[in-house]
């Protein structure tokens, strides 16, 4: 019985999870921003491609592997690929090698702007301020710029040196021999982790990260093989579009590489704020909106009495009753309204004065609802008999 009663806990957990993640998923726009992302990675993918050249050509120890480091990314980028667009990206690479000093000054605003949109897109899955100093940005997205492929170069060095040890000795149990197939996994899982910890503009947990990392690892290995099998078996682009099917093959790859990046990314985030999602009840109606809001200002006014600045997992903790998915939607209305802002920090700060505003004020500032009598839970009766004498009075 106790089995059974575990089984079906977990089963309700694991539905309200999926509940959680597929509304968080519409409210981030994450099919949106996989297809801006794809549109913008068509533009930077040629600097992209020069930039890591240009850095492995910068490193002593890894001259020889760029052809090898080439092979990698083409076979990444569009699994079982016509030849048609792996000689176009070749031929794209080579030229960007000549380029004089605005050529590459114009490839790297390309690149910078890739990162910008890959920054924008996980900022809305963590709902962190879009805004961030200059200098930080710039420091972020060189190194993802530049451990991206150096990264990339290392692994593709210890693999050459496992094949290697694994010819001569000749010995196929080796510890070699069976790290070689989870290789590219592993370094995938480091750099989605990575990717995760660095681009968001908030505090992100290692162990959450890594755990998204490993998601979006294991999915890009699946879509890959997944896509590889339909391009090859079933070549419905090529009856279609005859030459010119390389190019919306490539294109769909690119942004299921997307779709699987910002999955990732947001089940990271899911994992992180979904105990305190877990035991939220009715409270998460349209109803409650502005009790949430008058308990929103009122923390932010108490932490800021003891000079405490509170972002959205703090003010998770301290609403234990809120749903996160709503917590963002009611603080971008704050926002929205004048009534708090975001810094770059990730804290929520009041830029309204408590002893000036009257909740009357608060009310009429949004389309607010109030709960009807006998709706609020346990959990916010006091609170809603407060609001409601404070409305009566005004």
């Amino acid at each position: 019985m106790v089995k059974l009663d575990t089984a079906r806990e977990w089963i309700t957990t694991l539905t309200a999870f999926s509940r959680f993640f597929w509304s968080r998923f519409e409210e981030s726009h994450c099919a949106h921003s996989a297809s801006a992302l794809s549109y913008t990675t068509l533009l930077a993918l040629v600097p992209l491609l020069a930039l890591s050249l240009a850095i492995f050509a910068a490193f002593p120890a890894f001259h020889g592997i760029s052809d090898k480091v080439l092979g990698v990314l083409f076979e990444n980028l569009v699994p079982a690929a016509e030849e048609t667009v792996l000689e176009y990206l070749r031929t794209f690479a080579d030229k960007a090698k000549a380029l004089t000093g605005p050529g590459i000054l114009f490839l790297i605003i390309t690149a910078l702007m890739l990162m910008a949109t890959i920054e924008k897109a996980l900022n809305e899955i963590w709902r962190a301020p879009p805004y961030r100093a200059i200098h930080r940005r710039l420091i972020i997205y060189w190194a993802v710029l530049t451990l991206g492929p150096l990264l990339m170069g290392a692994g593709i060095a210890v693999t050459s040196q496992l094949m290697a040890m694994t010819r001569i000795t000749g010995d196929r149990d080796s510890i070699g021999w069976e790290v070689l197939p989870v290789l590219p996994l592993l370094l995938e899982m480091v750099a989605f982790t990575m990717l995760y910890l660095v681009v968001p503009n908030t505090r992100v947990r290692v162990r959450m990260a890594i755990w998204g990392g490993l998601l979006s690892a294991s999915l890009f290995e699946v879509a890959k093989m997944g896509f590889a099998y339909y391009i090859t078996h079933f070549p419905t682009y090529e009856a279609i579009y005859g030459a010119l099917a390389a190019m919306p093959i490539f294109l769909v790859w690119v942004y299921l590489s997307w779709l699987v990046t910002l999955v990732g990314a947001l089940f990271t985030y899911c994992i992180s704020v979904f105990h305190a999602y877990a035991g939220v009840d009715s409270t998460s109606l349209p109803e409650h909106d502005l009790i949430l809001a008058y308990r929103i200002l009122h923390e932010l006014w108490q932490g800021q009495q003891r000079l405490e600045f509170l972002g959205e997992a703090d003010l998770t903790i301290r609403i234990p009753w809120v749903n996160p998915v709503q917590l963002g939607k009611v603080l971008g209305t704050l926002r929205r309204n004048g009534w708090a802002v975001h810094d770059d920090r990730g804290h929520w700060l009041l830029c309204r004065d408590p002893h000036l505003d009257t909740l009357l004020d608060l009310y009429r500032s949004d389309r607010y609802f109030l709960p009807p009598p006998g709706m609020a839970t346990k959990a916010l009766q006091p609170l809603l008999s407060n609001v409601d004498g404070v409305i009566d009075k005004s």
